[in-house]
């Protein structure tokens, strides 16, 4: 175990180049895509909470989401969605670790696309005409 020939090595490096160029390439595109939202830079770059734990969900005609920032890469703790509307919502989003995200500008403000993580995962969509980013 562990080990394998010189040939089966080869044929790995040679799939984990072709892995590597197409995952280069993906996120390339996926770059250019999300440059192309002409999305402030202001909420560009703040909204970004991986591995982050939602602390509080509240659901309103606002939609605000409280953060446990201790395991996460930003200090800011707090995202409110103004005037907004669920449009897909998971069970188990409180407690669990915020671990993607997709922003999109949209004819009437965003449309936020968000992956969390506990026991499985839970997805939640808003859109709304505003966001604010802070921290608490």
């Amino acid at each position: 175990m562990g080990y394998c020939t010189e040939e089966v090595m080869n044929q790995l490096k040679d799939i984990s180049k072709e892995n590597e160029e197409k995952t280069i390439l993906i996120y390339e595109e996926y770059s250019k895509a999300q440059h192309a939202q002409n999305i402030s830079q202001t909420i560009n770059e703040s909204f970004g909470f991986h591995d982050c734990k939602v602390s509080e969900l509240i659901i309103d005609t606002n939609i605000v989401m409280r953060f446990d920032t201790r395991a996460g890469f930003t200090d800011l703790n707090k995202i409110t969605f103004i005037t907004s509307e669920v449009i897909k919502q998971d069970d188990h989003i409180v407690g669990s670790t915020w671990i993607y995200r997709e922003l999109y500008h949209t004819e009437n403000g965003y449309e936020a696309h968000m992956l969390f993580a506990d026991d499985k995962l839970s997805e939640l969509i808003i859109r709304c005409k505003d966001i604010v980013i802070v921290k608490e």
